[in-house]
């Protein structure tokens, strides 16, 4: 079972400015003040970047993508050699090591007839004839071949006749009568994946967007009757025994405030959830701090479901510039997890693209890919980001107790070579290796010259996304 261990947290560090042409907007606070330190043409020259490994914030979940939305069919498409390749590269330590996925609670579960055979498992209902759900089981199976996959399953929309318009699309809500059905159907979807299929679903979310009415597929919560869905949901779980949490409210940044302000601030609801969602954008992110304050004061984790890459005609290896910078920005208001959503592009979400692309013949992987698997490969869950300053260029950085390592992730955006030199207070670095993902590279291992002392150098190419790995050794005070 997924350990969900409370860590004391520090005071958010930080937000992350981008290119003129894509910048994200965020409020002038106190958390933002970081952003001096990354215009040295405009301030001044940066000062090195300061790392404080004993000033620990956040610990990780991991890094994940989701197979929904047809998603994970689109690999049973696959050829068999080409399928095995596909989940080697995301699931493999040794590619892009993803931990965690999203999947898509069907909405076509069937009931079980008390006198079938399965019902004597004390199975309610079955999610075994959805060919999308038994493509996104595959996946989690694959998945779990290669490492311990923590699974955050959520409803798109609840059964339509259940729905006031009767219709899988966003413009309809639940109907009153039948909140109670909607929780046993959750519970029979938890219990259909660890009694019969062996698999923990370790979360969920009750609902993706219920902000939106212009879902494809959805379902429309105010705050109040999403507040009222988990006390009944929480209660049949209760019930019945299932440890599975509950997320809320899977909207983007500006949109979440509102739920999670009346969900956080009911006395009664805030015992019985454990995470909070929110999916960022390429645009700006208005209210993220005030969210990552909220959250941290009712001790909540915060995850980052789903993102997606804008489609445009843009180069691509500034597109994997820009969603290194959006993980970096949401890691640093206090994500302990960050997912890519989907695997694939559909046309449930027009105009945004899939972490792979799918080509003619298989799939192609694109820089993006590379992006994430600069955080993903190096960052292990159960890391702990640690507090950072100064520095020109964009910047986070993760202590890894199980191998007594460091982790360093630094983006250069611009079109010159950044020079940054890396300080610590107490400690050094040995072993010291770094990999780039440039326009002619992918995660490639750099040289590097190792410097004595406390301070290491770094000349961080044009338009490179660079992560510095090495054993972290504490120095004497004598």
């Amino acid at each position: 079972m997924f350990d969900f261990e409370k860590v004391s947290r520090h005071p958010a560090q930080g937000a992350v400015s981008k290119k003129p042409s894509t910048v994200r907007l965020f409020p002038t606070t106190a958390l933002g003040l970081v952003l001096l330190a990354w215009a040295p043409a405009v301030f001044g020259q940066a000062k090195p970047i300061l790392i404080q490994p004993q000033i620990q914030l956040q610990r990780l979940d991991g890094f994940g993508v989701s197979g929904s939305n047809g998603s994970a069919s689109e690999i049973d498409n696959l050829p068999s050699a080409q399928r095995q390749e596909l989940f080697d590269l995301l699931f493999s330590a040794k590619e892009a090591g993803l931990n965690i996925l999203r999947n898509e609670i069907v909405w076509t579960g069937e009931r079980i007839p008390i006198t079938a055979r399965l019902r004597l498992t004390g199975l309610t209902f079955s999610f075994g004839g959805d060919e999308r759900e038994k493509s996104q089981f595959s996946l989690v199976r694959q998945a779990g071949k290669r490492q311990e996959i923590l699974l955050s399953s959520c409803v798109w929309t609840p059964p339509p006749l259940w729905k006031s318009n009767r219709a899988v699309d966003g413009s309809g809500s639940l109907l009153a009568q039948h909140y109670q059905d909607l929780a046993g159907y959750l519970v029979g979807y938890i219990e259909y994946y660890e009694k019969l299929r062996g698999q923990p679903v370790h979360l969920v979310s009750l609902q993706n967007r219920p902000d939106s009415r212009d879902e494809p597929f959805g379902c429309r919560y105010g705050p109040d009757e999403l507040k009222t869905l988990v006390k009944i949901v929480a209660e049949r779980f209760r019930q019945k025994k299932i440890r599975t949490r509950l997320m809320v409210p899977e909207s983007g940044w500006m949109e979440a405030l509102p739920f999670l302000a009346a969900l956080l601030e009911d006395r009664k609801v805030r015992p019985l959830l454990s995470h909070a969602g929110v999916q960022s954008s390429a645009g700006p992110s208005r209210d993220a701090d005030a969210v990552d304050q909220l959250v941290r004061r009712h001790n909540l984790k915060l995850w980052q479901t789903q993102f997606a890459t804008p489609a445009g005609d843009g180069d691509e290896m500034d597109e994997a510039l820009d969603l290194a910078q959006t993980v970096i920005g949401d890691l640093l208001r206090g994500c302990r997890a960050w997912l890519y959503g989907p695997l694939f592009a559909t046309d449930a979400q027009p105009g945004h693209l899939g972490l792979l692309e799918r080509t003619r013949t298989g799939y192609r992987v694109p820089k993006r890919f590379r992006a994430l698997t600069q955080f993903s490969r190096f960052i292990p869950r159960g890391a702990v980001r640690v507090f950072t300053s100064g520095g020109n260029t964009p910047v986070a950085a993760f202590r890894n107790f199980t191998d007594r390592q460091l982790v360093v992730v630094l983006v250069n955006p611009n079109e010159e070579a950044v020079d940054e030199t890396i300080e610590f207070r107490g400690f050094r670095l040995e072993g010291i290796e770094v990999f780039r993902t440039s326009a002619n590279e992918n995660t490639r291992a750099v040289e590097l010259a190792p410097e004595a002392g406390s301070k290491q150098h770094l000349t961080l190419a044009p338009k490179s996304i660079n992560t510095l790995r090495a054993s972290l050794k504490r120095v004497s005070s004598d």
